[in-house]
């Protein structure tokens, strides 16, 4: 037997052997029943709520075998005849030489007893002489070859073996094909992609870094990798528009947002683990239904129109050829269970359906509570008191058969050996006195600071790339010295990007140092990065000469770390930058002065309101939003007639947030006329907030606008307005043809 078979037997010997596998196959069959019963109690609930229940369900398989340690038990009496007729020892035949030998130590030994209680410790602990043999147990027997039968358990481990590798190597298969399409493709960064990459991470809140990349050998939208997350997008889409490319990003970064990739992750080991159960399927299956419906749910919430984006997760369904996408990676839009998600995005409360930090505690409590009690059951002690008296009844003959021997005479050489068979007592482990983790980091960074100065400029790279991740601070002083003196600019720039991950304030000076001396362009743009990590306002004045600098990257990197540092400090430099030649700079000075926030930015952006390019336009108007101020306030009307649709939007959003109106602007009431439905119920919901009776002629025709949506903001509006004329078309609309009008008018009455 090979000795990972041996290991892993030893283990579940060690552990009660088969009742110990048939308890885990049980209670994990009832962890996913828990799951189907609690899933079916949420149907009507956020499809990510469903997915954590079935999460949780998989999670808990892998975990199974960890509870035989559980501190406590639950005895459960249905358990004990499946427990008892693995455990209790079988009847051996009377003829046996075995037994012939059992009975007669057992007469031998019956005179000798002078009473029935068990004997003395010393007695049970005495060892065998060397020339009895050892009689196996029935419940602890090494699985070996005798004679020419093989032990089941053993046959059906290595069965289980075989399953394993088979399952861990077509898995280890998908990688390969996966990383091999990763490799092969090309980065998706022309400033169309760029900008819609950064407007979707903006919509969904996503932090992580992602890249996109193009493949022609992805069959359709996926997304691939745990620690630095890639979207895979097919060669087609380049010729996607502009709406679609961002529903197809917004889909795919709400999985990252999600976490998806990890939660894929333990799925894939769990099928590994448990190949031959036929629930786990059912499980993973479910697991990556939930996962696509939540995010479906996530990009209608981003503000996503659930028929566009329906219409374009058909149409890619259709057009995109079979998916052969490895289970390791999330493709967009299997066919599986297509018609589903479909009904789900097109849903009246799609866009509102997405799951609360509180209700998924609840959930968590819900499943967690009887899943503990699954895990902890045991069969109840009084059904198994049988196996005990078995136990015992064993216990007592080899006490006699001990006590036969210590009375028979024993030869030196029987004691020598004897005593040479007593196993040593092992010393009691010391308790570490720190965390395995920390031992590593204690041990790896000052052998890694030595070797920043290898001769090799490889290794000096590999060596700072190792610090940046292990970020200790022990290793600042050393990696700013080698971005001030190391000849290698490669590795300069892995010495910027590791003091950014350490994110120490110590680093500070010696970055700025830095950004002043450097001649490489990438490295500088690197540094300005590191610098918006640590959000130290002493980097202003430093990342304000940057803004100058003739690489684009540099600049624009300089601009984001202003935005992340969000210093007053920074405004009269960047203001500049919003005339840049550049687009995407524009774009990042923009988005940093609506970070800042600082109402010195206002007349600026207010002019840049009237860039060429749109999504400057668009982004300038949040950043107007952002700060809120009513000198903002012309600006954001004349917005208002863009031809760019996402303009008109964000600037309805903006004149809302400016605080201290006190009328509603004429340009804000002439929206509720625009042809994008989006607009009209922004401008429906900004008025209401405004409570000014000028915009109620505006408001009434609206209230029989052709979408639902627009006519419940018209109503809630009149409602909050209120005012004669407002209740009146009101009260108009009890009588009006469509049900759920009267509805929405019945309830704005209600609630005034």
């Amino acid at each position: 037997m090979s000795p990972t078979i041996n290991a892993v037997w030893q283990l579940l010997d060690a552990l009660g052997r088969v009742p110990f596998i048939i308890g885990v196959l049980t209670k994990g069959s009832l962890l996913i029943l828990l799951a189907v019963a609690l899933t079916r109690l949420l149907t009507r609930a956020p499809a990510a709520a469903r997915h954590l229940v079935w999460s949780l369900s998989v999670a808990g398989l892998l975990l199974l075998p960890a509870t035989s340690w559980f501190p406590w038990q639950l005895e459960l009496g249905f358990l004990a005849s499946a427990r008892d007729a693995l455990t209790t020892t079988p009847v051996r035949d009377a003829a046996t030489p075995a037994a012939e030998q059992r009975s007669a130590r057992n007469e031998l030994t019956e005179g000798t007893r002078s009473t029935p209680n068990a004997p003395s410790r010393d007695v049970l602990d005495a060892p065998p002489p060397a020339a009895t043999a050892p009689v196996a147990s029935d419940l602890a027997a090494t699985p070996a070859m005798t004679g020419r039968f093989i032990d089941p358990a053993t046959v059906l481990l290595l069965v289980w073996l075989a399953g394993v590798v088979w399952m861990a190597g077509r898995l280890s298969i998908g990688v390969a094909t996966v990383r091999r399409m990763v490799r092969d493709s090309v980065p998706a960064d022309d400033s169309d992609w760029l900008d819609t990459i950064d407007d979707a991470r903006e919509s969904l809140g996503v932090r992580p870094e992602v890249s996109v990349v193009i493949s022609s050998s992805a069959a359709m939208p996926f997304t691939y990798g745990l620690v630095r997350p890639i979207i895979v997008l097919p060669d087609t889409a380049d010729e996607w528009t502009a709406d679609r490319r961002r529903s197809v990003l917004l889909h795919e970064l709400a999985h990252v947002r999600r976490g998806d990739l990890l939660t894929n992750a333990v799925v894939q080991l769990a099928c590994v683990v448990y190949w031959f159960h036929p629930l786990i399927r059912l499980a993973a299956r479910r697991v990556r239904i939930e996962a696509e419906r939540a995010c479906d749910a996530l990009v209608v919430a981003a503000g996503k129109l659930p028929s566009d984006y329906a219409g374009d997760l058909l149409d890619i369904a259709r057009t995109m050829r079979s998916s052969t996408t490895a289970a390791v990676a999330l493709a967009m839009a299997r066919r599986s269970d297509f018609e589903g998600r479909l009904l789900a995005i097109l849903a009246p409360d799609s866009g509102r359906n997405v799951l609360t930090a509180a209700r998924a505690a609840l959930i968590v409590v819900a499943f967690a509570a009887p899943a503990v009690a699954v895990a902890a059951a045991v069969p109840a002690r009084s059904a198994i008191s049988h196996v005990v008296a078995a136990a015992e009844q064993d216990s007592t003959n080899s006490t006699s058969d001990s006590a036969l021997r210590e009375s028979a005479p024993v030869s030196e050489e029987t004691s020598t050996e004897s005593a040479a068979q007593e196993p040593p007592t092992p010393p009691a482990p010391a308790p570490p006195s720190t965390t395995q983790e920390q031992q590593t980091r204690d041990a790896a960074v000052p052998a890694l600071l030595t070797v920043v100065r290898d001769d090799n400029a490889a290794v000096r790279r590999a060596a700072v790339e190792a610090l940046g991740q292990l970020a200790d601070p022990r290793a600042i002083d050393a990696l700013v010295e080698v971005l001030r003196t190391d000849s290698d600019a490669r590795v300069r720039e892995a010495a910027a990007s590791a003091l950014g991950s350490i994110e120490s304030p110590r680093a500070v000076p010696g970055l700025v140092a830095a950004l002043g001396n450097e001649r490489t362009a990438s490295v500088r743009a690197k540094i300005a990065w590191a610098l918006g990590e640590i959000e130290d306002a002493r980097a202003v004045d430093a990342l304000g000469s940057a803004l100058r600098d003739q690489s684009v990257e540099v600049r624009r990197q300089a601009v984001w770390a202003l935005g992340n540092i969000e210093s007053a400090d920074a405004v009269p430099s960047l203001i500049p930058l919003l005339r840049d030649s550049d687009t995407e700079t524009r774009k990042q000075a923009a988005w940093a002065l609506g970070e800042i926030e600082n109402p010195d930015a206002v007349t600026a952006l207010s002019a840049a309101a009237k860039d060429p390019n749109p999504d400057v336009r668009d982004q300038v108007i949040w950043a107007l939003g952002e700060i809120g101020n009513e000198r903002a306030l012309p600006a954001l009307t004349a917005a208002l007639t863009d031809g760019e649709v996402e303009v008109r939007r964000k600037a309805v959003w903006a004149i809302g947030e400016i605080e201290g109106l006190r009328s509603a602007p004429p340009g804000l009431i002439a929206a509720l006329r625009d042809s994008d439905r989006e607009v009209r119920m922004n401008a429906a919901q900004a008025l209401s907030a405004l409570e000014d009776e000028a915009a109620v002629p505006g408001l009434i025709p609206l209230t029989r606008d052709a979408d639902v949506e627009v006519r419940r903001a018209a109503v809630q509006a009149l409602s909050d307005i209120g005012g004669v004329r407002a209740i009146e078309a009101i009260v108009a609309l009890l009588k009006d043809d469509d049900p759920e009008i009267r509805r929405i008018a019945a309830e704005a009455l209600g609630k005034r």
